[in-house]
């Protein structure tokens, strides 16, 4: 897959976080013709990002990764890794309030959508 070659590349993965940030791929697009088009890609781009963010922290460049977990957060907002590295980072960056403000975001997300607790707290992840 081209994608997966490209993204390497730290203009073309700069590039790509810029255009998916502009919302998921296709939103708002009906026409049928588009779904599996829109599925493959959801479907392709969380495990790339994944990996990328996984790298950033690597590198310490942590203002990257809380790019690249927004982007995933786009595609699956449950995303508990991509939760993870951007705490992570955000502490990193001492960005303490911050962080503590996307875990409680995440945690009432959470809470809504799967109608329970987080099995973790703010202090597992720090």
């Amino acid at each position: 897959m081209k994608l997966t070659s490209s993204i390497n590349n730290t203009e073309n993965r700069d590039e790509l976080i810029h255009l998916l940030r502009r919302g998921k791929f296709l939103q708002g697009t009906n026409q049928p013709i588009f779904d599996s088009t829109k599925a493959d890609l959801e479907k392709n781009i969380t495990p790339l990002l994944i990996t990328e963010i996984y790298q950033s922290m690597e590198k310490h460049a942590y203002n990257d990764s809380i790019a690249l977990a927004e982007v995933i957060f786009l595609f699956d907002p449950l995303n508990e890794n991509a939760l993870f590295m951007e705490i992570k980072a955000m502490i990193a960056l001492k960005m303490l309030q911050e962080a503590r403000i996307r875990f409680q975001n995440f945690a009432s997300e959470y809470r809504n959508i799967m109608g329970e607790d987080l099995p973790f707290n703010f202090e597992d992840i720090a």
